[in-house]
């Protein structure tokens, strides 16, 4: 472009209309030619701001190092004009260098969202161009990126600031001294990938800080750096009050490997928490070693549901090694209770009764706390003392046992279905419920006869419901499992009824046609529906009792059977339904006989 024309489109930069002030800004970033550096500049004051943003877009054309300084101003990346401070940072990203680096910093909190996007971009664009030189001065320049508030942007600054090596770390200890948690987070993030054990001290010196991220960031951090130095400060952070914390020291517990298993031993002997307890169970069970299924077994009857539920999960990974210890603390002394209870509540020696009630809390048998509850109620603070201990043995061994349930059907072992089945008639309802459910996930059929018999002599709804359901899962072969899901159709309760129905259906017995068909009488919407849905899986042995049911008293019943023989298409429902249509005074069944009628007469 000739001079004169330059001279033109710089004098245009006054014109009145502003769309002329617009392409003279936008030819004279074409030129390329500096001399147009001061009116472009110029340019950058124009009230319009479509030329602004032509003026910005041609100064970045230019490429002048004096550029970054005119393009960083207030009034240019904190200008009104939204569109002009997302071309600047454009521009800016095309330019790099750490001299933009301070300047954009506001650009991240703009309230624009367009704006703010580019302004990260233009942060990832800085972290590849200082990322390759590893030098202390683009370093630090990376660590004036870590309170950026954008997840991509700062894991890709840590990995960047990681691939230093041992060039950054003097630069990241120092980061970890400062105000901004995010920054302190964040180096000790870098320093884990490092790997360098001469940052242990300050690393462990961070597991103190006030801000919960940090203390997570430097765990991790010192998980990656395997050191008998930081085992000891990693457990102790087990007793954290914040749950990523404690996590954190677990998962980093687990990558220092099996050398810690004592030293977590020994602080679950002396867990002061819940959480700290759960959490150490957590980070032992780690490395499924040996010389901790012992303590992680002595919590299964813990106090406390989430630690009874992690020692449940922990003992569960040792698999076929923990079934015989499990198995034996299924075990219950059954010795007649009577004789005890009435020495508890009755000897006038209180030696004896003290001696009695301990005794009672020995044997562990739930039968005993009603006696026991009462007792505590006396004055005498021995005896409720006694009381208090002989309840809380009691419970304990309890809740083992239930766990001790749960974690052999977790484990799935056939061996130990001989136990479990004994133990369905455990004094203490909890422990027959996970009995069951154990039971039902083993899966073997050896267990379907003692199931089928538990059913008729339980007294608990909520484990008939589930005896019967797991019968449906494991009783295929098994004639006594029908009989008992055949009797479950009459429960009183009807949880137990509409369990029983469906397990009737997968078992697929011909003795359950007549029962289930009958079962559409019941009282409950639940029972009839899955009655109707396993009438279904027999096919058409259930023709002849679907037509007795087409005389039922109930017109649910009527309903129901009237559909299922027009969808058995077995002929001999036609005359049936004939003559309950000459006599059929409820409109809905009437309805249905004549549907069903039609699909087996094509009519």
């Amino acid at each position: 472009m000739a001079e004169s024309e330059g001279r033109r489109f710089a004098s245009d930069l006054a014109d009145r209309d502003w769309k002329v002030r617009r392409e003279a800004a936008l030819e004279l970033g074409y030129t390329r030619d500096p001399r147009w550096f001061g009116a472009l500049v110029g340019a950058l004051d124009d009230p319009d701001g479509a030329v602004r943003q032509a003026a910005v877009l041609s100064l970045g054309r230019l490429g002048m190092p004096e550029v970054i300084a005119e393009l960083t101003k207030p009034k240019v990346l904190g200008g009104d004009d939204a569109e002009v401070r997302r071309t600047a940072l454009a521009v800016l990203r095309r330019i790099g260098g750490l001299e933009i680096l301070d300047a954009i910093s506001q650009s991240l909190m703009d309230p624009d969202w367009t704006v703010r996007n580019e302004a990260i971009a233009v942060v990832s664009v800085l972290v590849d161009q200082f990322s390759v030189v590893h030098i202390p001065e683009t370093a630090k320049a990376l660590v004036r990126m870590l309170p950026i508030d954008d997840r991509d942007v700062r894991e890709k600054t840590i990995r960047a600031l990681g691939g230093f090596g041992r060039a950054a770390v003097s630069v990241l200890v120092e980061a970890l001294d400062v105000k901004s948690e995010r920054v302190r987070s964040g180096a000790a993030a870098a320093l884990g990938l490092i790997r360098d054990r001469a940052t242990i001290p300050a690393l462990v010196r961070l597991l103190s800080d006030e801000d919960q991220h940090v203390r997570a960031s430097a765990l991790t951090a010192l998980g990656n750096i395997p050191s008998a130095r930081a085992t000891a400060p990693l457990v102790e952070r087990l007793s954290d009050s914040d749950a990523d914390v404690r996590a954190a020291a677990v998962d980093a517990l687990g990558r220092l490997g099996p050398a810690s298993v004592l030293l977590l031993i020994e602080a679950l002997e002396h867990a002061r928490t819940e959480n700290e307890t759960a959490a150490t169970i957590r980070a032992l069970t780690q490395f499924e070693d040996d010389r901790a299924m012992v303590p992680i077994l002595n919590l299964l009857g813990h106090t406390y549901m989430t630690v009874r539920g992690e020692a449940v999960a922990g003992i569960s990974r040792y698999g076929e090694r923990a079934v015989a210890p499990l198995v034996d603390m299924m075990l219950l002394n059954a010795v007649p209770l009577a004789p005890l209870m009435n020495d508890a509540r009755g000897n006038a020696q209180k030696r004896n009764r003290l001696r009695t009630i301990r005794a009672l809390g020995e044997l562990k048998d739930s039968r005993a706390v009603p006696t026991l509850k009462q007792l505590g109620q006396e004055e005498d603070s021995e005896i409720r003392l006694a009381v208090e201990e002989a309840l809380w043995k009691i419970g304990s061994a309890t809740w083992a046992r239930a766990s001790a349930a749960k974690a052999l059907g977790q484990i799935g072992s056939a061996t130990a279905v001989p136990a479990l089945t004994k133990a369905l008639n455990d004094p203490n309802a909890t422990v027959r419920l996970r009995v069951a459910r154990a039971l039902a996930e083993i899966g073997d059929p050896s267990a379907a006869k003692p199931l089928a018999r538990h059913v008729r002599r339980e007294s608990d709804e909520g484990i008939r419901e589930e005896a019967v359901q797991a019968l449906g899962t494991i009783g295929g072969g098994e004639p006594t499992a029908v009989t008992a899901c055949i009797r479950a159709l009459t429960d009183e309760s009807r949880s137990v009824r509409s369990k029983a129905a469906r397990s009737l259906g997968r078992l697929g017995s011909p003795r359950a046609a007549l029962p289930l068909v009958r079962a559409l009488e019941d009282g409950y919407w639940s029972v009839r529906r899955d009655a109707e849905n396993s009438i279904r899986n027999l096919g058409t042995r259930v023709v002849p009792p679907l037509i007795e049911a087409l005389s039922s008293r109930k017109a649910a019943a009527r309903i129901r059977a009237a559909r299922m023989l027009g969808e058995a298409g077995d002929r001999r429902a036609v005359s049936p339904l004939k003559r309950v249509l000459k006599t059929e005074t409820h409109d809905e069944a009437r309805a249905a006989a004549e549907e069903a009628l039609g699909k087996l007469t094509g009519g």
